[in-house]
């Protein structure tokens, strides 16, 4: 069993947790869940609408600010090579702590926020973590930023002895 715990355990495999679970279309809550697609209608007047496309083909078109439709969805683009999420698994084998380092796929980009969000394939759009940029500068979903991984480890408490290879 591997136990996970907190964001200096590993990055975690929650959801995003700022995900958006119902939006308003006109005077109808939809569960975002159940969208497939949601289409911006723009018009001279400056009244925002959108289609949106259910899961199961249907269509409905009504109110809904553009602003609030990038909300709901992130830019997700590829992630350049060498970017990784770092985490520390207890596999409750005796042994402690090890550091894992997971490749990230794509960033994620929400309107708003400060930074990406890393997305592996493993856990999918992270919410916590511990990501090592190509260039070794290490970023929290704290906001904490560190020069190199060592720097990190030792705010940590952690040594580097306890690396998995």
């Amino acid at each position: 069993m591997i136990a996970i715990a907190d964001h200096r355990k590993w990055c975690s495999a929650a959801p995003m947790e700022e995900s958006t679970m119902f939006f308003r279309l006109g005077s109808s809550l939809i569960n975002s869940q159940h969208v497939r697609e949601i289409r911006p209608i723009m018009s001279n007047s400056g009244v925002q609408k959108a289609t949106v496309v259910f899961q199961d083909g249907e269509e409905r078109t009504d109110f809904l600010t553009v602003d609030r439709a990038d909300d709901l969805f992130p830019v997700i683009v590829p992630a350049p090579p060498g970017f990784e999420c770092l985490g520390f698994i207890d596999y409750e084998d005796g042994q402690g702590e090890r550091l894992e380092r997971e490749p990230v796929v794509a960033l994620a980009y929400r309107p708003g926020e400060e930074h990406c969000a890393p997305v592996t394939a493993r856990y999918g759009l992270m919410s916590r973590f511990i990501l090592r940029s190509p260039n070794g500068t290490i970023y929290t979903s704290d906001h904490a930023f560190f020069a190199d991984e060592q720097s990190y480890l030792t705010w940590r408490g952690t040594s580097s002895t306890s690396q998995a290879a």
